[in-house]
């Protein structure tokens, strides 16, 4: 049987090891009353009781320089990932394709974004914008408040801008601190950016604005709509004036293809509930779920939407065979990277059994100009294996690499575009490196049990942090 992937994140709650303190989950090795991962701890790295050095990390039980790119007196990741189940920020140098350590950042971290050398944190489930120290993540006293189910976050300094989408509201929030001469304990901003609340914009009830992307003076926001209640208050992008920064003005919207228009399968109905959007030239593209409302899986094809800003006019892209459920938009140089969550199926107890068509596809444009489909890059277990079942997610580009968040078991798949080519460097092929595991959860059922499997878990959100 078929059910939700979220569109929006669950709550599902973080469990640790068994209260025995020994017995821990294929992967992790009890040192002391604790479970720990030999691999990427750095108090116990490669055996218990073996710490890295200060400015060192643990990767793959080895001792190594800590993946930190620096600037201006400040240190910091090239790429910073959420962990929405675990509560976890977790860093990584895009080069190496290296993480750090796993921080803890309140209880359901789903996106991040960077103000001067502030690493600024949405907590979905409080309501909070927590702040952090950029080089290691440790908390700065201040915390803000943010309207229900803050799902991303922009920067323009001195300005931050919240996407609140059960509140159907964007926030408007000004930095009124200044930054210190020189850093103390490592920021500019010891006592925080001093975020004070400005305005806001409200799309109207049941609209759910889910994502932003700019474009030229404006504001591009998708509007999920309330999939159990009001459908039809989604389906469509609104314009937002940025003319006055702190003060946003709703100037225009565009109904998004319907219908017949989104191809459904055979015997099925379909409602594009938009995702993730970037601008690319001149032009809006728009993920589009394309899902049905019975059982909010893929009911038609892979789709994308061109949104024309003069025509306030909308059509469709195709995705190809290789993706369904469209889900996050990045431009990559003069190309278009598309991530598609696919379709899931679950067991009558919720398992995860099967997920097809989840990946990434390259777009460039063709003789005409218009954006075609390129490549497809197939994320799934290596042939004649198992293995648990990804599903791609959020991702974040830094040059030529992609790094794709898992929505299913909290990994982080490493991909290359060599020219009109996917390489993948950390993946499941058998080809590459494992994936980075960012977000594992142990099953608290494998008490007693040798080895268990994992919860699933959510990577809430991926980041390239300049």
């Amino acid at each position: 049987m078929t059910r939700l992937l979220p569109l929006l994140l669950l709550p599902l709650l973080l469990t640790g090891c068994p209260d025995s303190g020994v017995l821990c989950s294929e992967g992790l090795t009890a040192c002391g009353n604790t479970c720990v991962d030999l691999q990427s701890e750095s108090a116990h790295c490669g055996a218990c009781g073996q710490a890295c050095a200060q400015g060192e990390l643990c990767s793959e039980g080895a001792c190594l320089a800590a993946p930190e790119a620096c600037a201006g007196g400040v240190c910091g990741y090239d790429v910073v990932a959420t962990c929405f189940n675990a509560g976890q920020v977790v860093g990584v140098q895009a080069e190496a394709a290296l993480r750090g350590r796993r921080t803890p950042v309140g209880s359901n971290p789903q996106t991040v974004a960077r103000l001067q050398d502030v690493l600024v944190v949405v907590d979905g489930l409080s309501r909070k914008l927590r702040q952090v120290r950029l080089g290691d993540f440790s908390a700065l006293p201040e915390e803000d408040s943010a309207g229900a189910a803050p799902n991303q976050l922009l920067a323009a300094d001195p300005y931050l801008y919240v996407l609140n989408s059960t509140s159907n509201t964007l926030q408007v929030l000004k930095r009124t601190r200044e930054p210190l001469a020189a850093p103390e304990g490592g920021t500019r901003f010891p006592q925080g950016l001093g975020l004070e609340t400005v305005d806001e914009l409200n799309f109207g009830p049941n609209t759910n604005p889910y994502a932003m992307a700019p474009l030229g003076d404006a504001l591009w926001v998708s509007l999920l709509g309330n999939l159990g209640e009001d459908p039809g208050a989604g389906g469509r992008v609104v314009r937002v004036s940025l003319a006055d920064p702190a003060h946003p003005v709703k100037t225009g919207e565009v109904q998004l293809p319907s219908g017949a228009a989104l191809r459904p399968f055979p015997g099925k109905s379909s409602l594009a509930a938009p995702n993730g959007l970037a601008a690319f030239g001149d032009a809006l593209y728009v993920a589009l779920s394309n899902i049905s409302l019975d059982t909010y899986q893929a009911a038609g094809p892979g789709l994308l939407a061109r949104v024309d800003p003069v025509r306030m006019a909308a059509e469709t892209v195709d995705l190809g065979e290789g993706c369904l459920g469209a889900s996050w938009v990045a431009r990559l140089g003069e190309r278009l990277l598309v991530s598609c969550g696919g379709l899931t199926t679950y067991t009558k107890d919720y398992q995860l059994e099967a997920v097809q068509k989840t990946g990434l596809v390259l777009l460039g444009p063709d003789s005409s100009g218009a954006l075609a489909p390129r490549a497809t890059w197939s994320l799934g277990c290596a042939a004649g294996t198992s293995c648990l079942l990804p599903s791609a997610g959020r991702f974040a580009t830094v040059g030529e690499r992609v790094f794709v968040g898992d929505v299913s078991y909290g990994r982080l798949f490493v991909v290359d575009v060599v020219q009109d080519a996917f390489v993948e460097r950390r993946g499941l092929s058998g080809s590459a490196q494992p994936p980075l595991d960012l977000c594992s959860r142990p099953d608290p059922a494998c008490a007693g049990q040798a080895s268990c499997g994992q919860l699933p878990s959510l990577v809430g959100d991926v980041v390239a942090v300049p």
